[in-house]
């Protein structure tokens, strides 16, 4: 398994689990018709092309951002993954870290009933979270979790290896 997989299996997860949310569009319409799904994006945002800077809110970036590959290749590596939220509220009402908060509260029921994805398998450690709920950053609001998981490292192979 590579960390390139770890990062596919757990946006497909986190896409599974929130795929019934909707939030505002850009134009802030709340007609349940103009509800929008989440943006999960892997590693990070997308490049700014236009001047609509609420273009990729609501978002999940999914980071796999260190690891652990053990000496012995019958172990498993280990690897540490965050998930990053953010939403853009459309209202006056600085909601947003209940927005941020009901994502975080999604996801960490999930991830206690899915202990593995397709290859890897999450660690015995805690889920860490955090909400940042700044009035500062209205209209904005962000939140984080933080998952361990395990998994095999690929049997190596005769093939040719791309990057040389």
């Amino acid at each position: 398994m590579t960390i390139n997989n770890l990062r596919d299996e757990l946006a497909d997860a986190v896409t599974e689990a929130l795929e019934d949310m909707r939030f505002p569009k850009a134009d802030g319409s709340t007609e349940a018709e103009d509800q929008i799904p989440i943006n999960i994006y892997k590693g990070r945002l997308p490049v700014k092309t236009g001047s609509d800077a609420s273009a990729p809110f609501p978002y999940v970036i999914v980071k796999v951002v260190e690891g652990t590959a053990p000496g012995d290749r019958r172990d498993p590596a280990s690897y540490r993954t965050l998930l990053l939220i953010g939403v853009r509220e459309r209202n006056t009402d600085a909601d947003g870290f209940y927005t941020v908060s009901d994502i975080v509260e999604r996801l960490l029921i999930y991830f206690s009933q899915h202990q593995e994805l397709e290859h890897y398998f999450r660690d015995d450690r805690d889920i860490r979270w955090t909400v940042n709920d700044s009035d500062e950053l209205f209209p904005y609001a962000y939140a984080g979790l933080e998952l361990f998981w395990s998994g095999y490292a690929p049997a190596p192979t005769e093939q040719e290896d791309p990057y040389i």
